[in-house]
């Protein structure tokens, strides 16, 4: 029986893509394994029991965190982290995250060379000279390098990468509807999730307030600053509003209602030039054209069923509606049968492999 440690640097909350790993582990008959995870917001009563291992965060939380107990917590991560993986001695070791990956990096190189996998999901901190040579070394020392999005070469170290995409949703492709434009005005434009990139925001509401063609609605949990809600409040625009949070289950319905998905959060930082939005595959999922930002790998893998809003430097929506009025019926539903097709390829080309370097 081989043994495997999963380890995350985030509640188990923030890891969906963790289920593509232990429905895998779950599948292999000669292979036992733990979560370890780093338990920033206790509040959320995550499981605590001999396959799910938390690493306390000491102090109020991530949330209320100062820099000074951010800086001391991660020191303590890396310290129990360390022990806590040298001393289980596992077979094999999946880590998720650049920063764990990186906190972890002599006992990874040293203790497991070749036996784990490097599962990188963002931008971190590639641009300090240190922390890129880390991971230099953990890219080469590792069995298998994992990335979400195939732009995240343009800024890791030179080495091999397969593709496992923030999409395991098999059970709702069976029969997506086909997409129907919307004929009917004002055209709803979605913002669906967590909402933050307030100035992409403000930037589309002012156009949407002198536009009568678009209504702008907010799905979702606002960030502490609460600056898109003021501007909205300031705004007293009916087509314009917040529309609070929701529940997963009514996501497919929002999406429904939504002629657009807003995911316009800037070009100018690599954390939005390089990965790929869940809004990616809802989209396609649910037949929504989404909106990006121009030079950004969102726009690139869209092409002509997307459209590349460049806030801040238009001054109307004109060009946008041109488009959509425009937008081709069966090209679009060939284009989203293609995302979830390739989606659902290159994550089970992944998971062969996966399969393959943990039994041999």
């Amino acid at each position: 029986m081989k043994k495997v440690g999963v380890v995350f640097f985030h509640n188990l909350r923030y890891a969906p893509f963790i289920k593509y790993y232990t429905d895998i582990l779950d599948s292999m008959d000669d292979v036992d394994y733990e979560v370890v995870y780093y338990n920033r917001d206790r509040s959320l009563n995550e499981p605590k029991n001999g396959k799910y291992i938390p690493i306390p965060w000491i102090g109020k939380g991530t949330n209320a965190a100062s820099k000074m107990e951010k800086a001391f917590n991660f020191a303590f991560w890396k310290v129990y982290a360390n022990r806590l993986i040298r001393k289980k001695q596992y077979d094999f070791v999946i880590v998720i995250m650049t920063t764990a990956a990186v906190l972890l990096e002599k006992t990874l190189i040293h203790q497991y060379e070749g036996k784990y996998i490097f599962d990188i999901r963002d931008y971190t901190q590639e641009h300090v000279k240190w922390f890129f040579e880390a991971e230099k070394q953990l890219v080469s020392s590792s069995r298998l390098n994992v990335i979400s999005s195939p732009g995240f070469k343009k800024f890791l170290p030179e080495g091999n990468y397969e593709i496992c995409h923030n999409f395991a949703r098999e059970n709702e492709v069976k029969s997506p509807k086909k997409y129907v434009r919307k004929t009917s005005l004002p055209i709803q434009i979605s913002y669906i999730g967590s909402i933050s990139y307030e100035d992409q925001c403000i930037e589309l509401m002012k156009l949407v307030d002198r536009d009568d063609r678009f209504t702008f609605m907010f799905y979702g949990n606002e960030n502490t600053s609460h600056r898109v809600s003021r501007e909205v409040s300031k705004l007293g625009n009916p087509r314009i509003q917040m529309m609070g949070a929701f529940l997963p289950k009514e996501k497919e319905e929002i999406y429904r209602k939504s002629a657009l998905v807003f995911n316009c959060y800037g070009n100018e930082q690599p954390l939005v030039l390089y990965a790929i939005s869940n809004k990616h595959y809802d989209g396609a999922l649910y037949r929504v054209p989404v909106l990006n930002s121009p030079k950004t790998i969102m726009a690139e893998l869209a092409g002509k069923n997307g459209y590349a809003l460049d806030l801040g430097n238009i001054d109307n929506l004109d060009g946008l509606y041109a488009w959509y009025v425009k937008l081709d019926e069966q090209a679009y539903d060939k284009y989203a049968d293609s995302v979830i097709k390739k989606a659902l390829a290159e994550n089970q080309k992944t998971k062969e492999k996966i399969i393959s370097v943990i039994q041999n």
